[in-house]
């Protein structure tokens, strides 16, 4: 890949055929969660609120403690929730 989080590389993937899109959905340490719709050498972008976030980390049981540590399986239950909502944000221009 082109880069770390591979943008470039779907995006000139997505130039070679015209007819593809893609989604790359991304979750960084920084517990921010988001996606890119790629197509025709271009790329929208999704970027989950914090209040969503917030939101589905509460619903999972991810909470702060006072060390900073968060409950391992938890977290990753809701680090692929909030990946799967964003790439659902694509899912009508999937569709099209």
């Amino acid at each position: 890949m082109c880069e770390d989080n591979g943008l470039d590389h779907f995006r000139s993937l997505s130039c070679s055929h015209p007819t593809l899109c893609f989604v790359l959905v991304y979750g960084y340490d920084d517990h921010s969660y988001g996606s890119y719709f790629i197509t025709r050498g271009r790329a929208r972008s999704y970027s989950a609120s914090a209040r969503l976030v917030e939101k589905v980390m509460a619903k999972h049981g991810v909470d702060d403690s006072p060390e900073g540590e968060w409950p391992y399986e938890p977290e990753l239950e809701a680090e692929v929730e909030l990946m799967d909502l964003a790439e659902a944000h694509w899912q009508s221009a999937l569709l099209r």
